[in-house]
């Protein structure tokens, strides 16, 4: 499960970052915050305090990601990079 989710994510790193997202810092704040903790887990340094920090981003990207949803003109791109994201999140998170 662990090699699935690294390539994964490493699949995933390669995704452009949306430009839009550039305009939102609460998006690129989730995005870094995640990608550290995700590189840990990878990197097998993850622990406890990591998993609630993860958990924690992970509620705060699904409501960011029901925003864009809810937008007047959603925002496709963004929202299938940060969903493609979630996906992987909650892989980890399963595995706690």
């Amino acid at each position: 499960m662990k090699k699935d989710i690294e390539q994964a994510w490493l699949s995933f790193k390669d995704i452009p970052f949306p430009k839009a997202a550039l305009k939102s810092f609460d998006l690129v704040s989730l995005d870094s915050f995640m990608a550290g903790l995700l590189e840990k887990y990878i990197d097998s340094k993850f622990d406890r305090e990591d998993v609630l920090l993860l958990k924690q981003l992970s509620m705060d990207l699904e409501l960011k990601i029901n925003y864009l949803k809810s937008e007047n003109t959603p925002q496709q791109d963004l929202i299938d990079y940060f969903s493609q994201l979630r996906v992987i999140v909650q892989q980890v998170e399963q595995r706690f």
